[in-house]
């Protein structure tokens, strides 16, 4: 590929993202088991023993069951899991370490991905935009968040592997306007474009994200938006997967809780407002989040909307970058009718969201002032990210941060308090369970824990 600028080329770019990778979640590598990271990789004694055989069967290991109405079906995880657990063992470190190679190389695949259609220049601008935003922490600090990174990862490469077997669409998306787009068509260093070959690696990696989460059904969605009705094969392989799904599980969705018909679209209105309001500001993050909104909010929030509309009418590439956006969003707000409580939001959900607004900020980097304001974010990102990688290093920072962003998370009082009370610092676990009835004076559950801690502060 040819050279942006004169001195950026396709292997200094990669290699400069996956740098920014490595110092923005160095801190993440010193962080120990958190939450179901215990129960996936210290408490299922028949992890480590799993086959391709029994990650596919209708029998999951322990930390995956079928039940309450999920219907989880992820054996490229479960296999994932098994063959980190038999190379490096229950050591964090590691587990860790692959966790930010995983990510990079997402970060890497963004960055071919987009030099494909924008230029090497805006490529790697938001492809850095992409690595360092603080909504991937999540991500990428919980070990046991590794689905949505190999999701993540499998779609990136199918539409990569897309875009350079069929080239951009011809459907009002292509980018003519950004500097050196190559015709993807045109002859390459060896020969051809071997279409074919592609083309072959596209379905499988598409069929392995869905396998790995169920979010990667998206794929079709982006594939049809960047190559047009040239993603049939994508759509194909989908539906062989469903069907794969369904004769496993007996099941092609998750079971929805029962709301009104109005509960349910306000609840995903609320989600989508949640989501679109962290992706442009991110922060302050925790780990589960209250979905109400004030009403200041939703006008922001449709202002902003309907500027983007607006935008897009007027600028094709910038409804290239909603559309990467919203429907790489869309199974995030799906999940919001299937979630309990406050984990109806996950930070780690809109990890391939984050695309189409890097994107788009790439995008408007035209000229010395608008590059010095995308430094500036990219800067900012970075800090908020490598602050936010210090939550996730021990229960008691984590739960702490939520209870400050989320103080109605009964989850962040009895795990907090629990932490506190293994650890004897009893004056602490009732203080944090008093903080909890504050809010919830009839959860039996926290007025529990905090009767037995105030017995033990008697006791000492």
């Amino acid at each position: 590929m040819t050279a942006a600028g004169g001195w950026l080329t396709t292997t200094r770019g990669a290699a400069g993202i996956m740098l920014l990778a490595g110092l923005v979640y160095a801190n993440c590598l010193g962080g120990g088991f958190l939450l179901d990271d215990e129960e996936i990789y210290l408490n299922d004694p028949a992890m480590r023993a799993q086959t391709v055989g029994s990650a596919f069967s209708r029998t999951p290991p322990v930390f995956l069951p079928h039940h309450k109405g999920f219907y989880y079906y992820r054996p490229v995880t479960i296999l994932a899991h098994s063959w980190l657990l038999r190379i490096f063992g229950a050591e964090p470190f590691a587990l860790h370490l692959v966790s930010v190679a995983l990510h990079a190389a997402a970060g890497i695949l963004v960055f071919l991905l987009l030099a494909e259609m924008a230029g090497l220049r805006v490529a790697w601008l938001a492809a850095a935009l992409f690595v360092v935003h603080p909504l991937h922490v999540e991500a990428v600090a919980w070990m046991a968040a590794l689905p949505e990174l190999l999701a993540g990862l499998l779609v990136l490469l199918s539409l990569y592997c897309l875009v350079r077997s069929h080239g951009i669409s011809d459907c009002g998306l292509r980018i003519a306007d950004c500097e050196q787009v190559r015709n993807p068509q045109s002859v390459r260093r060896g020969g051809r474009n071997p279409k074919f070959l592609w083309l072959a690696l596209a379905c499988p990696a598409a069929a392995l994200a869905i396998l790995t989460k169920e979010t990667g059904a998206v794929q079709p969605l982006l594939a049809a938006i960047l190559v047009g009705w040239a993603a049939w094969p994508c759509f194909l392989t989908a539906a062989g997967i469903l069907l794969l799904r369904y004769f496993v599980l007996g099941s092609a969705a998750a079971y929805l809780p029962p709301r009104p018909f109005w509960s349910q679209v306000y609840l995903m209105a609320s989600a989508l407002v949640h989501y679109a309001r962290k992706t442009v500001w991110p922060w302050p993050l925790a780990s589960e989040y209250n979905l109400r909104q004030p009403l200041a909010v939703w006008v922001i929030c449709a202002v902003a909307f309907a500027l983007l509309l607006w935008l897009a009418q007027r600028w094709p590439p910038a409804r290239l970058g909603m559309l990467l956006f919203f429907v790489a969003l869309a199974p995030a707000v799906a999940a919001s009718l299937v979630l309990p409580g406050m984990r109806q939001a996950q930070d780690r959900y809109a990890y391939l969201a984050v695309l189409g607004l890097a994107f788009l900020i790439a995008l408007l980097a035209r000229g010395r002032a608008a590059t010095g304001a995308v430094l500036g974010i990219l800067i900012l990102w970075s800090a908020l990210s490598i602050r936010a990688t210090g939550y996730w290093r021990d229960p008691e920072a984590l739960w702490s941060q939520t209870l400050r962003v989320t103080p109605l998370s009964r989850n962040a009082v009895l795990g907090l308090g629990e932490w506190y009370c293994s650890t004897r610092r009893f004056a602490d676990a009732e203080r944090v369970y008093r903080q909890g009835l504050a809010y919830r004076p009839n959860d039996p559950d926290i007025r529990a824990s905090h009767q037995a801690v105030l017995k033990a502060l008697r006791q000492n």
